[in-house]
């Protein structure tokens, strides 16, 4: 696979084609922004730019705390474990990451669907089972 068209710069000015930002993409600039920024800065700068988005985009509430901090926790304890790894090679060992699923495994659907996981961090209530 190619490399997405967006660089870390473009994400966090909210300066990119968001019709073609779909969930890979989304996956690549938060390894961007863990990349750049570490754990804690590069989560916040994250989170905070996708939060603008949807209000950009006039859909506030599409924003969802759990699943977002979710995604940056696992890409976050990922990227440690192989530092300065290329983006291809992280997207190859990860393919867990772009499937959709991945959630399901370890979140409930009237979890992950409620009021409080759309605008606090919950814990899972699934164990996932092992890969």
């Amino acid at each position: 696979m190619s490399l997405p068209k967006l660089t870390l710069e473009d994400f966090l000015g909210l300066d990119f084609d968001v019709a073609s930002f779909g969930h890979r993409e989304h996956v690549y600039a938060a390894w961007l922004a863990l990349s750049r920024f570490g754990d804690r800065e590069g989560a916040e700068r994250y989170a905070q730019t996708l939060r603008s988005l949807t209000v950009k985009l006039g859909v506030p509430d599409k924003y969802h705390e759990t699943i977002t901090r979710f995604y940056l926790m696992l890409i976050g304890e990922r990227l440690r474990q192989h530092r300065d790894e290329p983006w291809r090679d992280f997207e190859a060992r990860n393919a867990d990451l772009f499937d959709k699923a991945l959630l399901s495994r370890y979140y409930s659907r009237a979890r992950i669907q409620s009021t409080e996981a759309h605008r606090h961090f919950l814990l899972p209530d699934r164990i996932a089972a092992a890969a």
